[in-house]
């Protein structure tokens, strides 16, 4: 009963000086300067080793509290001056208290890593977490993001997507993020396996179709990076730049040219870059679709087409026109009011 009565007793008086605390804060919101502030909001938050001494068996209670805190103090800087340095000081205490809190935790994560502006510290913050909920792969999908989005470490993030995906599974979207992110680190094999792993498992058509498409774009990827590197061994053994890619089965650098997973084929620009009639095809229909829209834009204005392609920079409906990807005319049909992608396609593949 004496043990009841001093839990009873405790609990009130961490509630009072809760309060106390948060009226004291709100006097010096408006009675110190900013640094003081800023110096002041530490002083409720010490470290979280010390408080899991300090309050028994109240660890639920305090970090629901210290919760509550973290948002407030995120909604005060997100209103005022957009400064956080005690963001994830605040989300590690919390943790200190609630291991399990796995909500807070990515909250944290994510507000730490994008508004707090410390990418690292985020990782460490969700990496501590893994450790004590391993099942939750949400927690190292955000470790992943953060290495992809933020930090632009295409490998890191790819791995962390990829142990996400353990838990989630091949039908997730941890795995496709990680295939995706191991394809712009350059590990094409990798990328390649994962895809194959999504193809595997899918339950529809579109995405068996999504997982095919990439796994072709990343075998023209890798073909091409196999290509400009032969450009340079054939610049050093030779000592100019080759006229095509046949050059390279000529010199006995290839055995043969790659074929080109969509049929088109690879070829030797005049900078001497490696490309493919996919790839250009691609870009063709993004400059196409850009310049039937300006043409529509045009018709609407003018109450007309434009007489010729030219017309849309006279009357400053594009600052100019973008150049062909295949180095030729493009085929223009005034009474349609029309750029004609099929008929360039055909033209080249045929």
């Amino acid at each position: 009963m004496k043990f009841l009565k001093f839990k009873i007793i405790l609990i009130i008086a961490i509630i009072v000086g809760a309060v106390f605390i948060h009226a004291t804060q709100i006097w010096l919101d408006y009675m110190v300067s900013p640094q003081d502030e800023l110096l002041g909001e530490m002083m409720y938050f010490p470290s979280g080793v010390f408080l899991k001494s300090a309050i028994c068996d109240f660890d639920m209670f305090v970090a629901n509290f210290v919760w509550l805190r973290a948002v407030q103090y995120y909604g005060h800087h997100a209103l005022t001056d957009y400064h956080y340095p005690w963001l994830a000081h605040i989300f590690n205490v919390l943790f200190s208290l609630d291991p399990k809190f796995v909500k807070a935790h990515r909250f944290g994560g994510v507000l730490i890593s994008e508004d707090g502006g410390r990418p690292h510290a985020a990782i460490e913050l969700l990496k501590k977490a893994v450790l004590c909920n391993p099942e939750i792969w949400g927690l190292t999908y955000d470790i992943g993001y953060i290495n992809y989005a933020i930090l632009n470490d295409y490998h890191e993030g790819g791995k962390y997507f990829k142990f996400a995906s353990l838990y989630e599974g091949p039908t997730g979207r941890s795995i496709r993020f990680a295939a995706h992110s191991f394809r712009k680190a350059k590990e094409y094999a990798l990328a390649k396996h994962l895809w194959k792993d999504v193809l595997r498992s899918a339950e529809t058509e579109r995405r068996k179709e999504t997982a095919l498409r990439a796994i072709r774009y990343i075998q023209i990827e890798e073909d091409i990076e196999i290509l400009r590197g032969l450009v340079k061994a054939y610049i050093t053994k030779v000592g100019h730049t080759p006229r095509e890619l046949m050059d390279f089965v000529t010199r006995d650098l290839l055995d043969s040219i790659p074929t080109e997973p969509y049929g088109g084929r690879y070829l030797l620009k005049d900078d001497s870059m490696v490309t493919s009639t996919t790839l250009l095809f691609d870009e063709l229909e993004l400059i196409v679709k850009f310049l039937n829209q300006r043409i529509t834009a045009y018709s609407a204005a003018k109450g007309r087409f434009p007489t010729a392609l030219d017309d849309l920079i006279k009357e400053r409906f594009v600052d100019n026109i973008p150049k062909n990807p295949f180095g030729i005319a493009y085929d223009y049909d005034r009474s349609q009011g029309k750029v004609l992608l099929p008929a360039i396609i055909n033209k080249f593949e045929n």
